[in-house]
Parts: C-alpha cells; structure tokens; sequence
C-alpha cells in the first residue's frame, strides 16, 4: 500500500499507543502528535483536550486546538515531519455523523500555523474505532460499554 507522507502507517498501532498512555473515558478529546507518520510512527505527545468530544460549538475548540499546537514547538522543516491527530471518544456508532462535524470545523479553522500535518481526526466508541483519513477501523481498543 502507497502511503502519503501524512498517512498514518498503522492505525490500529497508533490507537493502542494512545490507550497505553491515556484513558480513553467517554465524551473526551486528546490530541496527539506522531513523528513520521508513514515510517516510523513515533506517538510523541499525548494531551487530553479540556473540550469534550461532542461540542456545542466549533470556536472553543479551533482556539485550544491552536494554543496546544503552539505550545508544542514543532520543527520548522519541509516537508513536515509531524501529524496532529484528535482522537474522539464518545458513545454510538463508530461512523463519523454530524455531531462529530463541530470537531472538522475546528480542526480546519485552529490556524495553528505550523509545520505539520493535520489535525485529522480518529473516532473511539463502544464498538471500537476509526481512522477518519484512511477508512481503517477495528474493535479494540474500545470505550467500555
């Protein structure tokens, strides 16, 4: 499979990193940094977001989405070396519907302006999870039922 310099290599390995490091608890956001995305996947930073997965409104979260990126200090190299990916946990069905949409709004407007990619986004449920870019999914880790 031919990958893009911002796919991630292993979807599946990427969200078991990510609940090796944080409790993936119902209605919660964490974003994550991963360094070299298509080779090496190295899951650099895991923070847990203040807004909850399911947003009323998109604003709140584009600014903490912006101010996180930000306190990252990315390099500032080309091609970008990393990806920013915001995983959502949240209860229903693992597809991504309207109410998840509040968070693609943010995500496009953060203006993070930094050499990365992303964010993209990852979705966690009760049924397991799915990768928003690449279409992969599978049923764990999951959000316990």
């Amino acid at each position: 499979m031919d990958l893009d310099v911002y796919d991630l290599r292993d979807p599946s390995r990427f969200i078991n990193d990510v609940a090796s490091r944080i409790d993936l608890s119902d209605n919660t956001a964490t974003l994550c940094l991963v360094r070299h995305p298509s080779t090496t996947q190295e899951l650099v930073r895991v923070t847990r977001l203040s807004q909850p997965a399911v947003l009323e409104s998109w604003e709140e979260a584009s600014d903490e989405l912006r101010e996180v990126i930000w306190s990252w200090e990315v390099p500032d190299v080309v091609p970008p070396e990393y990806l920013a990916i915001t995983v959502l946990v949240r209860r229903g069905r693992c597809v991504f519907t309207g109410k998840d949409s509040a968070w693609f709004m943010a995500s496009r407007y953060c203006n993070h302006v930094a050499r990365l990619f992303g964010p993209q986004e990852l979705l966690v449920t009760e049924h397991g999870w799915l990768d928003y870019m690449t279409h992969r999914a599978g049923t764990s880790p999951a959000l316990m039922a």
